[in-house]
């Protein structure tokens, strides 16, 4: 192995002797330096060890493929053009401050170490290249401008990721495909592409680390997910707030501390849920003062789990939701787990969070509600359904939360406890019930319930402890009218 340095007079062709310092050109055992004020091109396909790039000094290497096993290190101008094939392939790479990198939006370089690309120092030009991670390694790039065109992880790769790895400020961020790890435990990540490129998950790709991760998919990109199963992450999982109409991928991130929905400082802009199930802990759409956002699930139509609370506008700013035809699935394991609908009609919700408590801060209107296990905990507020509202034998109801509360209800009304478990709905002061289809409850004991404004309901197998109304305590739904009969206590009948 020799250490060759180019001539220091200039220059020239990579495979011409005259050159380098002893007018022998490097092959692929050497190390490379080229000095302050030489410019090395490329004519062909070349191999090295090492390569350095002093300040001043340039490598062009054109159209061709270079393959450095070790490091390329940048303190002066790396030159690229569109990659025919494989590109640059080195070891490690570091760009310096007062570096430059000169690429296409086609160029190609693979990195099977770390990258490190410092600061905004470092130049860059229009166009910005696309980069596969190789190997295991860290990839630093914290510069706000600085961004790739495109972005790779290879399968079986884990990429400790810092700084913005692909951001759509312009249209030359593009084609993002992750069949290795980024992991974000460096702090925080961004990634994404424009509208007219890809962003897919590989079977195995995935994204872990505890730090936040920043997902900045324009609409109308192609957005795809082939993992099965949630990612390992779990930091906070953000839509980036530019000034670009963005897509939110309907993935399982159902281990991150919270999924956010960012708007934009600047502009009223819209954000798109992709197809698929999106899973979360915490799930947040933040707003922006004076500025209107539109938050739309209609166009793919996704659905939804929250195993954490849920805000519909986390800040002073205007929020406009439009729901989609998919569920809503609240599933905390414990503790109380609250809804902040901002007054917003959102897709069917389900309640199932056994030994958990779904609490409404404030007003929501669904298309149905359908409890089926947990504490219901309607917190004084109004909840509107458009379609039926049914609460099950594994449902409680917050009688505290009940006193006060609304309910109006657009289609069917059914709530149920069993037999020597009645549900509570003994409210201490009044509460609403406004019902337009059906209404029936059977095991419930009720209280200070005004049910005047709709259906009555036909209550079965119940204690009517006082201050009801439109409540029929003594009739058998379904029989009793046919009949002639009335239930005078439970489970006894007598002809009227």
């Amino acid at each position: 192995m020799a250490a060759i340095s180019s001539n220091g007079t200039g220059g020239g062709d990579w495979d011409i002797g005259a050159s380098w310092a002893g007018a022998v050109a490097p092959g692929s055992g050497d190390t490379v330096t080229i000095l302050n004020g030489d410019t090395i091109t490329q004519t062909q396909a070349e191999a090295a060890t090492s390569v350095t790039i002093d300040a001043g000094g340039e490598l062009d290497n054109a159209t061709f493929n270079l393959a450095i096993s070790g490091k390329l290190d940048v303190s002066g101008t790396l030159t690229q053009g569109s990659s025919a094939d494989t590109g640059i392939t080195a070891g490690n790479i570091e760009f310096h401050t007062g570096a430059s990198r000169d690429w296409q939006e086609d160029s190609k370089v693979t990195c099977n170490g770390d990258y490190v690309e410092p600061n905004s120092s470092v130049s860059v030009n229009n166009r910005r290249g696309c980069l596969t991670m190789g190997g295991d390694g860290n990839l630093t790039k914290p510069s706000i401008t600085n961004y790739l065109c495109g972005f790779k992880i290879d399968a079986g790769v884990t990429v400790t990721a810092i700084g913005l790895i692909c951001r759509i400020n312009d249209n030359l961020c593009g084609n993002v495909e992750i069949n290795g790890t980024l992991n974000t435990s460096g702090s925080w990540c961004t990634i994404g592409c424009n509208s007219s490129y890809s962003f897919v998950i590989g079977v195995n790709g995935d994204f872990s680390g505890g730090g936040d991760l920043s997902l900045d998919i324009v609409h109308g990109a192609t957005v795809t997910n082939n993992r099965a199963t949630a990612f390992s992450h779990t930091g906070l999982v953000g839509t980036v707030g530019t000034a670009k109409d963005c897509d939110i991928p309907a993935w399982d991130f159902s281990n991150s501390s919270e999924v956010r929905v960012n708007t934009y400082t600047s502009g009223n802009m819209t954000r798109y849920f992709t197809a698929g199930t999106l899973k979360t802990k915490l799930f947040v759409i933040k707003s922006t003062s004076g500025r209107t956002h539109t938050i739309k699930a209609d166009t793919n139509n996704p659905s939804f789990e929250h195993s954490d609370n849920v805000d519909f506008n986390d800040g002073d700013g205007t929020i406009i939701y439009v729901k989609g035809t998919g569920t809503r699935t609240f599933n905390a394991s414990s503790g109380t787990q609250t809804l902040a609908g901002d007054s917003q009609s959102v897709e069917d919700i389900t309640q199932n969070n056994s030994g958990a408590t779904l609490q409404l801060t404030e007003n929501i209107t669904t298309d149905s509600f359908t409890g089926l296990a947990g504490t219901f905990d309607p917190n004084g507020k109004t909840i509107t359904t458009g379609g039926i509202f049914t609460l099950g034998q594994n449902i409680d109801v917050n009688t505290t939360g009940l006193a006060g509360s609304t309910w109006i209800v657009g289609g069917n009304f059914s709530v149920y406890g069993s037999d020597g478990d009645l549900m509570t709905l003994n409210a201490a002061s009044a509460w609403t019930l406004t019902v337009t289809g059906t209404a029936t409850a059977s095991y419930v004991n009720a209280k200070n319930s005004d049910a005047s404004g709709g259906t009555t309901i036909a209550a079965t197998d119940s204690t009517d402890s006082g201050g009801n109304n439109n409540w029929d305590f003594g009739a058998v739904a379904g029989i009793s009218a046919h009949y002639g009969m009335t239930l005078v206590k439970p489970n006894t009948l007598v002809m009227t």
